[in-house]
């Protein structure tokens, strides 16, 4: 389509190849640089992962610029799998027997929309914390940011993220790390004597 730019990276297997195509999800705005091969194509698999359609860090590239929202809300990720198969293909020598697609965040939204407008091109679909409805989603965050910066973060717990992590982990994980389980944390364990605020 006119004024459509879409990068993709396909990354191939030289050896070990599963048979198997995975499309890996993006995150935030997408754009930025297309990433190396990464862990799943040492397992076997062929991946591959599209920039959406721009270059850019931030969400300008979006504003009065339709090709780029169609192609960043559902497109990219369409004909950077198709293209990826292709690719696959020619490289593996055979198309892939089974195709995946697996993504968080954007990558979940990702994920969501290409079961309901492409359901053809993945047989799996893992969709990870998806991030959809964005314009309550971009409400809850700049609600969410005014709450930490304001008063100069007094009252909030900025910066304490992991100390309340590791508190509950400590509470309810089990000896792997993992809580899988009902946990009656109780956050007041970890409030400062006499409202004066320390780095424990």
């Amino acid at each position: 389509q006119t004024g459509s730019s879409i990068g993709f990276a396909a990354n191939i297997p030289t050896k070990n190849w599963n048979g198997r195509f995975l499309m890996l999800g993006n995150g935030g705005y997408a754009g930025g640089a297309l990433p190396a091969a990464g862990p799943d194509v040492a397992k076997g698999y062929a991946t591959a992962v599209t920039d959406t359609g721009h270059t850019a860090t931030n969400a300008s590239v979006f504003y009065n610029n339709s090709i780029v929202k169609m192609d960043y809300g559902y497109r990219a990720v369409h004909l950077a799998a198709v293209m990826g198969k292709q690719v696959t293909a020619k490289v593996a020598g055979s198309a892939p027997t089974r195709s995946y697609f697996n993504g968080c965040s954007t990558g979940g939204r990702q994920a969501l929309m290409s079961a309901q407008r492409y359901p053809t091109d993945f047989d799996g679909i893992i969709a990870g914390a998806p991030a959809h409805k964005l314009t309550g989603l971009a409400i809850e965050q700049n609600w969410s940011l005014r709450q930490f910066y304001q008063n100069n973060f007094a009252g909030n717990i900025f910066g304490k993220t992991t100390l309340l992590a590791n508190a509950v982990k400590a509470a309810c994980a089990d000896s792997e790390g993992i809580i899988a389980k009902a946990c009656t944390f109780d956050p007041a364990t970890l409030q400062c004597p006499g409202n004066v605020d320390a780095p424990s």
